[in-house]
């Protein structure tokens, strides 16, 4: 059984870079280079968070339904340029 911790690494946060990601790619038109620059991934993660092979985990989706609207606005901020400081505050 995993820890709380280990949890959120393991399954919350991949779940929210997915979901970050297929955000930027589809709502703002991003390419996969610039989501990468963006979010500090590869553009080969963003490639698989976009064809939904790695990081998308319905369950947290179901018991956090919080995680799209902080999607949302995380996304809307990264496409207005906020700075990656700025990421990791929010």
């Amino acid at each position: 059984m995993l820890q709380p911790q280990e949890l959120v690494v393991a399954k919350l946060l991949p779940t929210i870079r997915a979901r970050l990601a297929r955000e930027l790619l589809r709502t703002y038109k991003m390419k996969q280079v610039d989501v990468a620059r963006a979010m500090g991934v590869t553009q080969a993660a963003v490639s698989h968070y976009n064809t939904q092979s790695r990081g998308v985990d319905h369950e947290m989706l179901r018991l956090f339904p919080e995680i799209k609207p902080f999607v949302m606005g995380l996304a809307e901020s990264i496409a207005g340029g906020i700075t990656h400081s700025d990421q990791i505050a929010s």
